[in-house]
């Protein structure tokens, strides 16, 4: 009798396959649905020797024994972080692990604190990356460098890890289950990271790739309206948790912007409807790059919806009350303005050279005003046969900047006004280079005060006037797209680049074009 029970023990969860032995077992019913694994279990126990395999049945038997145990107490294999937490002194008493405080003196609140940490994890991974022997006294070497504090708290951790290590692996995030079983566990980070914190955080962890290259001013203009979006928010609903925001505050803030826009407050400039959206589909934006990066989920498992979702619906376009309606079509300026009032006479007399320049420049080459500040002598090509400017990023050194798009990157030839205004300055518009804020400050206050644009229209709009001029002109479609970087059309790219084998000849058919277009000017305005 005890021969046949010895022989079961031996045999038992051991199946045998051209002479190597193999763990195999079936999962029990009661837990089927929350193992993921293939059942039965099969893994090869990688040897010949009865002794041998049956020694490593016993541990892989142990750790199946207690991995079901803890899915019977925390209900499910992949536990949120909340439901880890409420299970926390089951999981102690379960596997008899310690509490484990986590918030210490020695280690500060919040980011510093986090950095702290990952740096004496780094440095907890280089010891056990090393040979096993000896990797104890290194761990208890490394203990005694620290602070009292967070030296004890690697040693609960330690204690801790080797009693529930192997049931952890069969876990989503076996850290988050060790953390569990301390009893004192605390949410992730990401948890409890609020507004505030996140968007600092997204331009270093989201944007970095989308920024590469960007010189500083551009830098500053791609974060300013996240900014502006995230402390609306905040002002409206609190400096909250990202991953707690509901969809009933999103609503507030949509709400809200809907109140700026068509009831503003006595006196007080409504706000735009692109602006409501570009606010929305930022805070969208930064939502679900965390949400992407740390799988947030709901409490039924799926992946958790973007609060910002679908609101930008609630904003339509204006109705239309005529084909050239100006609420929805971009606003230009008169053609007859710049002919007869900045071309002509005065011109625009009053304001510095190199700003006026730029203006005359933007008026016959339709570029967008940081193009033309971002010009350096490089880029300027005066001893051409056919004049140009090169619109194209410099991605090294302290000058460095992006082009907007990649359509964008063009040879722009320089004709009428444009040429003269880009004669006087070969080297580019250095007062200006990098200060696109500046020039649009001064340029617009300048023109508005002298009556030379409309409260609508801003030194922008000039890229939409010539737009408008080179299409009455009769300028070919895929030509005026070129001249002014605009997207591909379905006849595929133009292209006029010094690496075309036929280079000047494109450049000789724009400029023959543009000079049709060109408005007439007096030399002494420029």
């Amino acid at each position: 009798m005890d021969s046949a029970m010895g022989s079961m023990r031996e045999t038992k969860y051991i199946t045998k396959n051209r002479g190597v032995f193999y763990y195999t077992r079936s999962i029990p019913k009661d837990v089927r649905g929350l193992d993921d694994r293939p059942n039965p279990i099969q893994k090869s126990l990688k040897t010949k020797n009865a002794d041998i395999a049956m020694s490593r049945r016993d541990v892989l038997a142990d750790a199946d024994e207690r991995f079901w145990r803890s899915l019977r107490v925390t209900g499910k294999p992949f536990q949120s972080a909340t439901d880890l937490a409420v299970a926390g002194n089951d999981l102690m008493q379960l596997f008899g692990t310690e509490r484990v405080p986590m918030k210490l003196p020695s280690l500060p609140n919040g980011k510093a604190g986090a950095t702290l940490h990952e740096h004496y994890q780094e440095e907890l991974k280089e010891i056990f990356a090393g040979p096993a022997d000896g990797q104890l006294s290194r761990f208890d070497s490394w203990l005694d460098t620290l602070p009292a504090d967070i030296a004890d708290m690697y040693r609960g951790i330690m204690h801790n890890a080797q009693k529930v290590g192997s049931v952890a692996i069969n876990f989503d995030d076996p850290s988050q289950f060790v953390r569990a079983s301390m009893g004192d566990y605390s949410q992730s980070d990401d948890e409890n990271l609020k507004l505030s914190e996140a968007l600092e955080d997204f331009f270093e962890k989201f944007a970095v790739a989308k920024m590469e290259g960007m010189s500083k001013a551009q830098k500053k203009n791609h974060k300013n309206p996240k900014k502006r979006a995230v402390v609306r928010f905040i002002e409206l609903v609190g400096d909250v948790p990202l991953k707690s925001i509901t969809r009933h505050q999103a609503i507030l803030f949509k709400d809200h912007w809907l109140n700026l826009i068509h009831r503003p407050v006595e006196g007080a400039r409504p706000l735009t409807r692109s602006g409501a959206l570009k606010e929305l589909q930022d805070l969208s934006y930064i939502w679900q790059c965390y949400a992407d990066e740390h799988n947030w989920l709901n409490k039924y498992g799926q992946r958790k919806e973007n609060p910002f979702a679908g609101l930008k619906k609630q904003f339509p376009a204006p109705q239309k009350t005529s084909p050239r309606d100006s609420t929805e079509t971009r606003v230009t300026f008169s053609t007859a303005t710049i002919r007869d009032k900045w071309l002509q006479g005065v011109g625009l007399t009053g304001t510095n050279e190199q700003a006026r320049r730029i203006l005359y420049t933007i008026v016959e080459t339709g570029c967008g005003p940081q193009e033309l500040l971002h010009l350096t002598a490089e880029k300027i090509c005066l001893d051409h046969p056919i004049p140009h400017i090169l619109i194209a990023p410099t991605l090294q050194g302290e000058l460095r900047n992006i082009v907007k798009t990649n359509s964008r990157v063009r040879a722009v030839p320089l004709v009428s006004i444009a040429l003269e205004s880009i004669k006087r300055h070969p080297e580019g518009f250095l007062r200006y280079y990098d200060k696109s804020n500046a020039f649009s400050s001064a340029a617009n206050k300048f023109l508005l005060g002298n009556g030379l644009r409309t409260e609508k229209t801003t030194v922008y709009s000039l890229r939409h006037e010539y737009t408008e001029r080179l299409r009455q002109n009769a300028v070919p479609e895929h030509i005026q797209r070129h001249i002014t970087g605009h997207a591909d059309d379905i006849h595929g790219r133009y292209g006029a680049f010094p690496d075309d084998p036929d280079f000047d000849d494109k450049l000789q058919e724009m400029a023959c074009w543009m000079e049709k277009a060109a408005l007439p000017f007096d030399v002494n305005v420029v």
